[in-house]
């Protein structure tokens, strides 16, 4: 029985001492970091002071009810940045200048049926801060132009204008001069709403979608068609399937900075349409609307979402057109990617 003690009292004693080694050894591998496990990086986006200076590539609006205005990025996710533009401004649509000194924007002020038409300066200061200056509105318009985009030669942004309402045709689209403040009518569909204007990268023709139509209980499918600005032609390249209607079409559209191609939703993905070809690619994208190219060609900036508890959460990712590889930038909607 003594033995017995003896043995337990000295088992005791080793678990102990077994205990207090790994306490300290705990304490120390907390408070001394490994020299083979160095700090991970920061994931893009994330609050905290970065020391490089900001590269502006893609500008987006924000997901979310207090984050919805202008903000901007550099093309992979970091230096998410707030652009104000001007109190009480609601910004519907956007679009880079090629030369990437500017943003063209159309906004609702709140409470209002106007829609204007700005611009913002984009530069980055001594610091390597995003900033935004100079906000001009060019444009106010009970009618409330729309689909604002900057050519790629720089001196005029084209947009959509309805002639009585915005929301009833005829639907004309409109030039504004950058140059001069000039604008100019060029092209009226008495029919139907025209939407997502983007320009060919010759700046001479705009390809657009003409609108899904129910006339007598009968749909007509939305189209994409293609206007030659110099000689006021419009010819349709391209008929959504039927499985895109009944529903008007929201998904955006972009013409490739090189390349007779155009990216646009379809069936809730992206597909790429060959216009010299007539053949089209579907991505593997998931779901995705509003795409924009990179400058080479060789990614789309697109609207996703995923699902967050009982809602879905806007996601602006990028695909990589020759790997597949996506990448998740920031939370928001409607990436526009600087051509400059």
């Amino acid at each position: 029985m003594k033995e017995f003690k003896k043995n337990g009292g000295m088992c005791m004693k080793l678990w102990k001492t077994i205990l207090y080694v790994l306490i300290v050894f705990v304490l120390l591998s907390a408070a001394i970091p490994l020299v083979s496990a160095p700090k991970p990086d920061k994931p893009p986006g994330k609050p905290g002071d970065d020391p490089t200076p900001a590269d502006p590539a893609i500008a987006y609006f924000g997901g979310g009810r207090k984050d919805f205005g202008l903000w901007i990025m550099d093309a992979d996710g970091s230096h998410q940045t707030y652009v104000p533009i001007a109190a009480g401004i609601y910004p519907e649509y956007m679009s880079w200048s090629p030369d990437g000194t500017s943003i063209a924007i159309t906004s609702m002020p709140v409470n209002t049926v106007y829609m204007y038409l700005w611009t913002i300066d984009i530069t980055v200061d001594e610091n390597g801060k995003v900033q935004g200056s100079n906000a001009q509105k060019v444009i106010s318009d009970s009618i409330r132009p729309g689909y604002a985009v900057w050519s790629p030669n720089g001196d005029v942004i084209a947009y959509v204008k309805g002639e009585t309402s915005f929301y009833e045709p005829p639907y004309s689209i409109w030039l504004y001069n950058v140059v001069d403040g000039t604008t100019e009518k060029i092209y009226t569909d008495p029919d139907d709403s025209l939407k997502f204007l983007t320009w060919d990268p010759t700046g001479t023709k705009l390809a657009f979608v003409k609108d899904a139509k129910h006339i007598d209980s009968t749909w007509y499918a939305p189209a994409i068609q293609i206007l030659d600005v110099s000689a006021k032609t419009v010819e349709t390249v391209y008929t959504f399937p039927e499985s895109m209607y009944p529903f008007y079409y929201h998904g955006g559209l972009d013409w490739a900075n090189n390349d007779d191609k155009l990216a646009f939703n379809q069936d809730g993905g992206l597909v790429i349409f060959d216009l010299s070809e007539n053949t089209y690619e579907t991505l593997n994208s998931g779901p995705a609307v509003y795409p924009s190219w990179s400058p080479d060609d060789s990614k789309i900036a697109f609207e996703g979402y995923e699902a967050k508890g009982k809602n879905n959460i806007r996601i602006i990712k990028t695909i990589d057109l020759s790997t597949g590889e996506i990448n998740k930038l920031a939370e928001g909607r409607m990436p526009d990617w600087c051509i400059a």
